[in-house]
């Protein structure tokens, strides 16, 4: 069933018109199954609500979990809730007793994520995509962020996502803030070498989690 895409059509109301449309929401997105919505994921557009009325367009926030087969990866994105959270955790915890999804060995080499907000899941999926390291992504861009500290390009309090790789294969980096977005590159070198420590930090990279910042900044604090 994990495998599977599922969605489902749900009533909304338009906040700017008052106008009662339908949206589909998808529980769950495999990116073999169901391509075309994993690129509507990355791209945002699987989240947002176009009101057939008025035009006006939302973002629309719901619970996902993203399944990349190909690069035997999970991404579950809920709300930021204790509550929302805990159950995540108690759902991974109920599902890796279940006797048939050992079988399907999604616990071997599959690794398993927990994201809180939209962008942070489309990173991940882009990050799986381009068949990078989210661990070296994450310790990558609160590098760039610290040693930028005092760069006027790069706004300060903005958050760094990962967009993509640039045609030299360096990472493209997105600083979002309230003033708004700026991209800037990043050598693949650095990446390359944050991939090996995490490897040497990390050998197995298990169980459902948060690799964030706050994961980045836990791991480069280790003595």
């Amino acid at each position: 069933e994990e495998q599977m895409s599922r969605q489902q059509e749900v009533d909304i109301t338009c906040p700017g018109c008052g106008f009662a449309g339908r949206f589909v929401i998808w529980d769950s997105v495999n990116n073999v199954l169901s391509p075309e919505a994993a690129q509507k994921l990355i791209d945002g557009s699987l989240f947002l609500y176009e009101c057939p009325n008025c035009g006006e367009k939302n973002q629309v926030f719901y619970a996902c979990l993203y399944h990349d087969m190909e690069h035997r990866a999970m991404v579950q994105l809920v709300s930021d809730t204790e509550e929302s959270v805990k159950k995540a955790f108690e759902t991974y915890e109920k599902l890796m007793g279940d006797g048939i999804v050992k079988e399907i060995n999604f616990d071997s080499g599959y690794k398993h994520r927990l994201v809180t907000d939209i962008n942070s899941l489309r990173e991940k999926a882009s990050i799986l995509r381009d068949e990078l390291d989210d661990r070296a992504v994450e310790l990558m861009k609160l590098i760039v962020l610290a040693g930028n500290a005092d760069n006027d390009q790069i706004p300060s309090g903005a958050t760094a996502y990962y967009v993509c790789l640039d045609e030299g294969s360096d990472l493209v980096l997105e600083f979002v803030s309230d003033e708004g977005a700026v991209s800037a590159s990043v050598g693949r070198e650095m990446y390359d070498s944050l991939a090996e420590l995490v490897r040497e930090r990390e050998p197995e990279d298990k169980g459902l989690r948060f690799v964030d910042s706050q994961w980045a900044y836990e791991l480069l604090s280790e003595r």
